[in-house]
């Protein structure tokens, strides 16, 4: 048998690998910082998202929110 230790710091990167290590027939073993990436994985996205600032072209996020919404015609 043959061992490979591989880090990789994306955790998304991390599951595809280990899920076509699995369909290898391979053995895979999560250390406890991939365990621990696991639970930090939402927070992560959500500080990457707060990265990219996607509403940076936004300067009045009322007149925005105004242009956006259209009124629905209710069901009576």
């Amino acid at each position: 048998m043959t061992k490979i230790v591989i880090e990789i710091a994306n955790f998304q990167d991390a599951v595809l690998l280990a899920e076509f290590a699995k369909r290898l027939n391979g053995v895979v073993h999560l250390s406890d910082e991939a365990e621990e990436s696991a639970e930090l994985s939402a927070f992560t996205w959500l500080e990457e998202l707060a990265q990219t600032n996607p509403f940076a072209e936004i300067e009045d996020a009322v007149e925005w929110q105004t242009q956006q919404r259209q009124d629905r015609v209710l069901a009576r």
